[in-house]
């Protein structure tokens, strides 16, 4: 026993003092920390590539839900849902367990996003956090990493192309009146006439443009006898409808120096002068001057050319026609030119015999061509509603030669355009049309004019992601 154990003793001392044994403990040693390396890298690019592609999916998802929003009829909700299931439906390699959590909010401190307030939301901010496996050091009792991703986007705002837009509103009489549109706050005006909200509401539009790149003009009916210069000390001429050199447009060009940066109004600048900034205390010189009533038909066709006259094939024409009006001018109390109102416009089956008639028909073909040329023509409807004699029947001439021409699709009495229906063709697409008349159906879930001004101009750009 005693030899048994001195022979194991003396072997081990040998071992100890033999460097080829020192060498092959260091290499185990080396080996052992070399595989744990690798392991716990191979673990940390696993995580890396998980994370990022969980950046990935929560960028898309935001982006997705900006859209989403900019839709007709959507919601706060809309664009929250569509950013919490996004990853349902697209799955997110290697991680697992996502919870997702997204809020819309109303982001000031950027400049040139759509406008917001107290109950008016802009952006979509969402984070979603899930779980990796590992592989190698859940050896050492970590069986998976947590991960976590935040993005937020704004439902316009975005870059675009250059747009060339051209205000045409309506500043008949009847647009003087106190507004029953319960949504319109103006700052600084108690109690808005309608001309201050759709004033305000282009105000509004100014902000969002980029003036760098986007052109404005703004054109009133009734027309004008020469060019006004807006000036609250002076009034517009007011010219029939049709007249030989009648103005419609205010200034001569397409404005670029309506804001001093995106966001900020140049308020010596016509056109603001023209509409006002309340939010910086100036108001309208806009007037309302009575006389004569509604003829949109021709200021549709002169916008459309003004716009044309540009020239430039890389910007996106856009007309935004505000009215309340019904469009049934007649020639005989000098509110249209005589010599106009007996001209047969083309096609002759919209207003044969002449521009007196089918005023509503006239002014759909002049939208409808407008859109075919590839112009983006939205509608706000103040307080035109469904019914109504707005597009009325005319008489053409007496006895037994008399006719009755209809303002209507076909010219006859089937079918004839109310106020509502004679605006929601003239618009480029379903999407494009606004009411602020509850009997007046529109797509867009927005019924006061500020707010679908906002909506317009942020259908008119791109969604754009955000820091939050």
């Amino acid at each position: 026993m005693y030899r048994r154990v001195l022979t194991i003793g003396l072997n081990l001392k040998a071992f100890a003092q033999d460097r080829r044994g020192a060498t092959a403990l260091a290499v185990v040693a080396a080996a052992a920390a070399l595989i744990a390396g690798l392991g716990f890298a191979v673990d940390v690019g696993v995580l890396l590539n998980a994370r990022a592609a969980l950046q990935a999916n929560t960028t898309a998802a935001v982006l997705n839900a900006a859209y989403q929003w900019d839709q007709a009829g959507a919601s706060d909700s809309t664009a929250t849902s569509a950013a919490q299931s996004w990853n349902t439906t697209h799955s997110v390699p290697l991680v697992s367990g996502i919870t997702a959590s997204a809020s819309a909010v109303c982001l000031t401190s950027t400049s040139g996003l759509p406008s917001c307030g107290r109950t008016v939301n802009n952006v979509v901010a969402l984070t979603q956090t899930g779980t990796v496996p590992t592989y190698f050091i859940r050896v050492l009792g970590f069986n998976s990493w947590t991960v976590s991703a935040k993005a937020a986007a704004a439902k316009g705002g975005g870059p675009t192309k250059p747009l060339n837009v051209m205000f045409v509103l309506d500043t008949t009489a009847s647009m003087g009146n106190s507004t029953d549109d319960t949504g319109c706050a103006v700052p600084g005006v108690g109690s808005p006439k309608k001309i201050d909200c759709a004033a305000y509401g282009v105000q509004l539009v100014l902000k969002q443009l980029n003036p760098a790149i986007d052109k404005v003009g703004l054109m009133v009916f009734p027309g004008m006898s020469k060019t006004w210069t807006p000036s609250c000390s002076s009034t517009p001429s007011i010219e029939p409808y049709g007249t030989s050199g009648i103005i419609y447009q205010i200034g001569t060009t397409l404005d670029t120096n309506y804001a001093k940066t995106q966001g900020t109004l140049n308020d010596s600048d016509p056109l603001v002068i023209a509409v006002g900034d309340n939010s910086n205390g100036q108001t309208r010189c806009l007037q309302t001057p009575g006389g004569e009533g509604t003829f949109y038909a021709q200021a549709i066709s002169a916008a459309q050319s003004a716009l044309q006259s540009e020239g430039s094939s890389t910007a996106q024409n856009v007309i935004i026609l505000l009215s309340d009006g019904e469009a049934n001018e007649t020639p005989g109390n000098g509110h249209m030119d005589a010599t106009y109102a007996a001209t047969a416009c083309t096609p002759s089956t919209v207003c044969s015999p002449g521009h007196v008639e089918q005023q509503c028909n006239q002014a759909v073909a002049n939208g409808q061509s407008a859109t075919s040329a590839g112009t983006w023509v939205y509608v706000i409807a103040y307080d035109a509603g469904a019914t109504g004699t707005g597009c009325p029947s005319q008489n053409i001439g007496s006895g037994n030669t008399a006719t009755t021409v209809y303002d209507s699709p076909t010219g006859t009495s089937a079918s004839q355009w109310s106020p509502c229906s004679a605006l929601q063709n003239i618009a480029s697409d379903p999407k494009k049309f606004y009411s602020a008349n509850p009997s007046c159906s529109s797509v867009n879930s927005y019924q006061d004019v500020a707010s679908q001004f906002q909506q317009i101009v942020i259908s008119m750009t791109m969604p754009r992601l955000v820091l939050y």
